[in-house]
């Protein structure tokens, strides 16, 4: 029995699917697979949308886990019974996942909309006291709606995510881009096209550090990530090769124009007005206000999830 992955992923622990993470450095013990990686499996089981699976050889993660069904694609019984290993009874799974799901609050309002939307997806929420939860959802004003998602414009929206007695709250949101602006789109940096990003989780990807030539106070890539070379110049993801590196510098950070997004985008994750992005690297790396992660370790990476607005809005939890 064989898995094939469709895209970069990771395989998850089964503590990793819990949003309770409050340990620094998880992330780093996640095993990541490039896109059309083949391996062997010795068990897998379909449950809630992931497939729990045991592996013939041992990850740096562990030998079993949890991966997104649409991630990946199971290529079949290949391997004889003589070398499957015992797997754990589902029923034995589904009790030990259950067991230790968290027991959030979640009402009708926008940040329990976003939560229930990023569980069903398998993403991981980190609900310890001040932690952060970077969020961008494409095409998403400021209300939680879905728009028709410009070329070009400031649609997209950013937030922090944070949760208090088990109920999410959103600490900050703003008006940003999850996409490059034209005049990267039609002058890429880079020959295979303008960088945008993967609808994903990325785990432990960026740091605090300084952006561009004006040295903005930024998140800046210090992690892998997947995105879309826009090669044909159209601005969308559509029939775009995918592409995956460490140092793409794609960066957290505030505009350098107004009007339309323009310059300043080549890919990076960018908030419309400076006094936003200011008050988004306060509530990450304030002496007070800060994530307490950060202030332990001033070397701390954080994830970043990107959600496709129009994805969330046909879903049960958005407003569509």
């Amino acid at each position: 029995m064989r898995l094939k992955t469709l895209t970069s992923t990771y395989l998850k622990p089964t503590w990793q699917q819990i949003a309770e993470i409050t340990e620094r450095g998880m992330a780093d013990r996640l095993a990541l697979f490039a896109p059309d990686t083949v391996i062997d499996l010795a068990h897998y089981s379909l449950i809630n949308g992931h497939h729990y699976v045991v592996l013939k050889e041992k990850a740096s993660s562990g030998d079993r886990g949890f991966f997104w069904s649409p991630s990946v694609e199971i290529l079949g019984d290949t391997a004889p019974d003589s070398a499957k290993r015992s797997p754990p009874s589902l029923a034995s799974v589904k009790s030990a996942v259950v067991s230790k799901l968290p027991t959030f609050d979640l009402k009708g309002d926008f940040a329990s909309r976003v939560v229930g939307y990023m569980l069903s997806k398998g993403y991981n929420l980190d609900s310890g006291v001040q932690e952060r939860n970077i969020i961008y959802l494409e095409g998403v004003n400021l209300d939680g709606k879905e728009n028709d998602d410009r070329f070009n414009q400031w649609n997209d929206l950013s937030i922090l995510l944070s949760f208090k007695n088990n109920s999410p709250y959103i600490l900050f949101k703003a008006t940003a881009t999850t996409e490059p602006g034209d005049y990267y789109t039609f002058r890429p940096m880079n020959p295979g096209g303008a960088f945008r990003i993967a609808f994903d989780q990325f785990k432990a990807a960026w740091r605090a550090g300084y952006h561009g030539r004006d040295d903005q106070w930024a998140l800046v890539q210090a992690g892998e990530i997947t995105g879309y070379r826009d090669f044909n110049k159209d601005g969308s993801r559509t029939g775009d090769r995918t592409d995956t590196g460490s140092s793409f510098a794609v960066n957290h950070h505030g505009s350098y124009t107004s009007g339309t997004v323009g310059r300043s985008s080549a890919g990076c994750l960018v908030r419309e007005h400076r006094r936003d992005h200011e008050r988004f690297m306060h509530f990450l790396t304030d002496a007070r206000d800060g994530d307490p992660r950060y202030l332990r370790d001033k070397g701390y990476r954080w994830d970043a999830t990107i959600i496709d607005g129009s994805d969330f809005a046909k879903s049960k939890w958005g407003y569509g």
